[in-house]
């Protein structure tokens, strides 16, 4: 087979070429959305979107709708299970940014009694039970790398701020100011 580093220079080239072919389209922080959360946004936005973004917008709406038709078969598979889920009271940390809110994050993360959704859940909050195993292990669709604001790791197993999950299922969200 291929050495490690061939692999690696493969996928790096798939990803970039990727970027270039999809760039116009590429949905970003709203990939996980469902179409009645989109369209609620659109909505709410009088369905303003920019010629220049129709691509995208078009993208997002697929995504959406084929979001929505894994959370129906993710929902009846999973509804008994999830009225069985007793939840602990939560710990919430809040910080202003910078301040070393996903530093706290990710330590707490390590220890075993704490349960915190991975980059995967939170960017899927609506499908992850039946998308996770087969999407997040796939190289091309995946994230890695280290995240611009502050060089911290990132990829689909690592710690994922609750706040995207909130964004994607009820569209509001400090985030939707960077979409």
């Amino acid at each position: 087979g291929k050495s490690y580093w061939l692999k690696l220079m493969d996928q790096e080239q798939w990803i970039t070429w990727r970027k270039r072919i999809t760039g116009p389209f590429v949905h970003g922080l709203l990939a996980g959305i469902t179409i009645p959360v989109w369209m609620r946004l659109l909505r709410d936005n009088r369905f303003e979107i920019s010629p220049r973004n129709w691509p995208r917008g078009a993208s997002i709406t697929a995504a959406g709708f084929f979001n929505s038709i894994i959370n129906t078969f993710e929902t009846r598979k999973y509804f008994n299970d999830y009225q069985k889920i007793e939840l602990q009271p939560p710990i919430i940390i809040l910080g202003a940014g910078r301040s070393g809110t996903t530093l706290l994050h990710n330590l707490l993360s390590l220890d075993k009694q704490w349960a915190t959704p991975n980059q995967y859940q939170v960017r899927n909050p609506s499908t992850f039970l039946l998308t996770e195993k087969s999407i997040s292990k796939n190289p091309i669709w995946g994230i890695s790398g280290n995240r611009g604001i502050d060089n911290v790791s990132i990829a689909w197993t690592t710690p994922g701020e609750d706040e995207f999950a909130t964004c994607l299922t009820t569209a509001c969200s400090t985030l939707l100011s960077s979409v």
